[in-house]
């Protein structure tokens, strides 16, 4: 009689999971998350360059426009979304949603940088908020794989989601103003 091997991690094997299911130790989870953020925001500042205070005081911006130290915050908040997600998708369910979901946010997180060189060093407000457009529809694509897939990283991204439209509102009045 032929024996067979469990090919599963020690912890998969140890926590009598199915293949698929949770892979990534959380520490790793918190650990890849981290790494990747800390990686996408040092992209974002590196794309910004040193100028970003003095783009802010060229530009004629609308009365709705948060301040600076708004930004920081909001900034923040998105980071500690993406991480929180990243986690998530680490440790839940492993499907083709689930993946799917992990690149998209990845792909989100590369364009957030991408649009900091268009705004800040290429100064182009009409490719800025294209790339807001495109980017929106990332982030809603996103919403909804996670939807079907991990409805907690669904509700941590929802926020965000909300906020896009006052960004994209702000990205079309900055344009408008100073075209």
């Amino acid at each position: 009689m032929a024996q067979t091997v469990d090919i599963r991690p020690a912890a998969a094997r140890q926590a009598h999971l199915t293949p698929g299911r949770i892979i990534v130790a959380m520490p790793h989870a918190l650990l890849i998350a981290a790494i990747i953020c800390v990686a996408a925001a040092v992209a974002e500042g590196v794309l910004a360059g040193s100028g970003v205070r003095q783009r802010f005081q060229e530009l004629r911006l609308p009365a709705a426009a948060p301040p600076m130290g708004l930004w920081v915050v909001i900034g923040a908040a998105y980071y500690v979304i993406a991480f929180t997600i990243l986690v998530r998708l680490q440790i839940v369910e492993r499907t083709n949603a689930t993946r799917a979901a992990f690149v998209l946010l990845l792909v989100v997180l590369s364009a957030n940088a991408i649009w900091n060189y268009v705004f800040f060093r290429a100064k182009n407000l009409a490719a800025t908020l294209t790339l807001s457009v495109c980017y929106s529809v990332c982030v809603l694509a996103l919403q909804d794989l996670l939807a079907v897939s991990d409805r907690g990283s669904a509700a941590a991204l929802l926020p965000y989601t909300l906020y896009l439209g006052y960004a994209n509102w702000l990205q079309y009045e900055l344009w408008r103003l100073n075209r």
